[in-house]
């Protein structure tokens, strides 16, 4: 009569046995099935009889105290277009569009092929560390792994995953360049070179240089954010250009998501005042303005025109 094959008992509530190919299983019960009554059982495999008794013992912990997460068998890759599709309802479509390019260009071609629960916090170091060998600057390092961080913390909140590995990611330190204003010579090159020009709307760089608003901020703004009487103007909005080619311009909050009122000098509303037509909103200047701006090039030009002998900085 056959002997039934011995199971040696591991910490907590499982078995582990030795297979037939020389590696060790630990089997583990997580439940049962509510049709069947029967108990479910799930199997981890490893190398040594010790690396599957650890293993086991933390599962079993988990599934103790409520905490175990089911092994997720998709694709890292999978579950990026997942994310990308469904998860990302609110944001703008630049930074979906950036959020696709990092995925595509950088995380997929090194963790899709992984499982999404073979994603540990060793492999996202050295995702990072191969970056950094390719010359990638910190800050854009950086940002990639915030889209990486942010993807498995998704799967991490509806259960896929029970931790994030890109928690504990040793991060290199981006250097902030030091800001340099301009000094009142440049300030008065670029002035005289914006009169030079003949440019329709070249008051708007006026507004720009004066109030330190974004470019896209300046651009968004209508008459109605602009008050005369008191002198200020409301910053609530940017207008920016769709990434698509062709795909023309569309409003968006600032940047910092924050809408603010500020008090420029008031030669700066005197200019603003001047430009001002009553048959032509600024909203319809702004629009035209932008499209010469990046396609004409005026930053480009204005800064040809008196850079070169002031040593105002380009753009």
């Amino acid at each position: 009569m056959a002997q039934k094959k011995k199971t040696r008992s591991a910490a907590g509530n499982g078995n582990i046995r030795k297979r037939k190919d020389g590696t060790w299983e630990g089997r583990y019960t997580v439940g049962t099935d509510p049709k069947t009554g029967k108990q479910l059982r799930r199997s981890i495999y490893g190398r040594t009889q010790k690396e599957v008794r650890e293993r086991l013992r933390q599962i079993t912990s988990d599934v103790d105290i409520g905490e175990y997460v089911a092994p997720c068998a998709m694709k890292f890759s999978e579950w990026l277009d997942i994310w990308l599709e469904e998860y990302l309802t609110g944001r703008s479509p630049l930074t979906v569009s950036s959020y696709r390019d990092s995925c595509k260009n950088h995380i997929k071609p090194f963790l899709g092929r992984y499982r999404l629960d073979a994603i540990t916090p060793v492999l996202v170091q050295k995702f990072v560390n191969k970056m950094l060998a390719q010359g990638l600057a910190a800050k854009t390092v950086k940002k990639i792994h915030g889209v990486l961080h942010r993807a498995l913390q998704q799967a991490v909140l509806i259960g896929y995953l029970r931790t994030n590995p890109a928690d504990v990611c040793n991060l290199p330190k981006a250097r902030r360049a030091p800001v340099k204003p301009l000094s009142d010579e440049q300030i008065a090159a670029l002035m005289n070179a914006l009169d030079q020009s003949g440019h329709p709307y070249a008051d708007l760089y006026i507004v720009t240089l004066f109030t330190g608003m974004r470019q896209g901020e300046v651009l968004g703004l209508g008459w109605e954010d602009i008050d005369f009487r008191s002198g200020t103007i409301l910053v609530h909005r940017q207008l920016r250009r769709l990434k698509e080619r062709g795909a023309g311009y569309d409003y968006a909050e600032p940047k910092d998501h924050a809408s603010r009122v500020i008090k420029p000098a008031p030669s700066v509303i005197d200019t603003a005042q001047a430009a001002s037509h009553p048959s032509v909103g600024i909203t319809a200047c702004c629009g035209a303005c932008m499209v010469q701006s990046h396609e004409s090039g005026l930053y480009q030009r204005v800064w040809w025109a008196s850079g070169s002998r002031h040593g105002i900085p380009a753009v």
